[in-house]
């Protein structure tokens, strides 16, 4: 039954595509419905009359036939206009059929009910067209030439005279007819729920896709306004590295000191091009950013040269706040370690561990380098991780001890999301 059910869907959407406007998919069900309906009652029709051997109705039937399924095929290149024209063509010669060669008294003239039902289903404000008035224009003559002239008697038509045949051509025509308004009542039911079910899910996705939107608006204004934020401290930033190599201005030579700013600007750079390249900016995870920040920092031409151990626990969204300078504090002592802690040194190798401990989050990074000076804080990368830790209300503690470890702890509500 469910096959069967399928197979006549199939059918009513004959030329029926995705991505029609739900009122073309509405006049191409509604012909293809109409030469389902005709091909049935004609082929009913067909068998009735080779009951009489009356080849001339099984003649005009069959031509009949031929012109619906010539609507379905049109109606499968889009030529909805043609099929229409078709329909009503074959309506109009199969009415003038019955209405003049039947005998009154078999009700023939009943057709006309399921007919004009049709044109008034058909006469929609969306089916208005030029098409549509040439098929009313083609009713209305085959309604005056019916009326005014007897062509019973032009063509010489002889049908079964007795009224018991006579009685079951008034059988015939009344349940033909009802079946004919009793399926257009029921087709036009079914159409217009799909149309509205398809226009329904067309609201609904139009919903999400608006909600999609609105989400992608509030993000690009949370973005932006994160832009405003992070530029603001970027040049806090900036200000607060130039105030620090003018101060040991007479230790270096101007150009090692533009190359130190150049280096600390361009690390500041990736970080600020990691954190804004991301699809959303307020749904970023801690260990996300931290191997994002790793593979930035140190490239494919390093970590072949450097063994390096991860042990990051999945930790929960980060403030987009906390992201540059933890990126930048990250970026910092990886730098360090690859240029400078492991001259000299065979079998470099990197342990890097973030993990939860009761309300910070600690981040420790040890390397097998030569270590770091006792002059350590007097060095611009030092200063600026100092700096950016106590701005988040973190700590730090140093070992050097066969190779540097850097431990931090900042508190959770200053680098995650609640």
């Amino acid at each position: 039954m469910q096959r069967l059910k399928n197979y006549i869907i199939y059918f009513f959407d004959i030329g029926v595509k995705e991505h029609f406007a739900t009122q073309e998919k509405f006049r191409l069900r509604f012909f293809n419905g109409l030469h389902f309906l005709m091909i049935a009652i004609l082929l009913i029709g067909i068998l009735f009359w080779a009951f009489f051997l009356n080849y001339t109705f099984i003649a005009i039937k069959t031509i009949c036939i031929l012109l619906c399924i010539a609507g379905l095929v049109l109606n499968y290149f889009h030529k909805y206009n043609i099929s229409s024209f078709l329909f009503y063509l074959y309506s109009n010669l199969l009415i003038f059929y019955h209405i003049e060669f039947y005998p009154i008294e078999s009700a023939s003239y009943l057709y006309y009910f399921p007919f004009l039902m049709t044109i008034g289903i058909n006469s929609l404000s969306i089916f208005r067209d030029a098409f549509f008035k040439l098929n009313v224009l083609l009713s209305v003559l085959v309604f005056l030439s019916i009326s005014l002239i007897d062509f019973k008697d032009i063509f010489q038509i002889n049908y079964p005279k007795e009224s018991q045949i006579i009685e079951w051509f008034r059988t015939y025509n009344i349940l033909i007819t009802a079946l004919c308004i009793v399926f257009v009542v029921l087709f036009y039911i079914w159409l217009s729920n799909t149309q509205i079910n398809e226009i329904k899910n067309l609201l609904e996705k139009e919903k999400k896709l608006q909600n999609q939107l609105l989400s992608t608006l509030q993000q690009k204004e949370l973005l932006l306004a994160e832009v405003h934020h992070r530029v603001n401290n970027n040049l806090a930033i900036l200000h607060g590295i130039i105030n620090m190599k003018l101060s040991g201005l007479q230790d270096e030579k101007p150009e090692e000191i533009l190359s130190s700013l150049q280096n600390r600007i361009h690390n500041m750079n990736l970080v600020h091009n990691l954190l804004y390249t991301h699809e959303a900016i307020d749904n970023i995870s801690m260990d996300t950013f931290i191997k994002k920040i790793i593979y930035t920092t140190i490239t494919k031409t390093y970590q072949n040269k450097i063994h390096i151990i991860e042990n990051i626990d999945k930790i929960k969204t980060i403030k987009a706040s906390a992201m540059l300078p933890l990126g930048i504090i990250l970026h910092e002592i990886l730098s360090n370690a690859v240029h400078h802690a492991f001259s000299g040194i065979n079998n470099p190798s990197l342990k890097i561990n973030v993990y939860h401990q009761d309300e910070y989050i600690v981040l420790t990074i040890s390397d097998n380098g030569k270590g770091i000076s006792s002059n350590y804080k007097k060095r611009l990368g030092m200063e600026l991780i100092y700096l950016l830790v106590e701005q988040m209300d973190g700590r730090i503690h140093l070992t050097n001890n066969e190779g540097l470890t850097i431990k931090i702890c900042v508190p959770k509500s200053e680098i995650l999301m609640t």
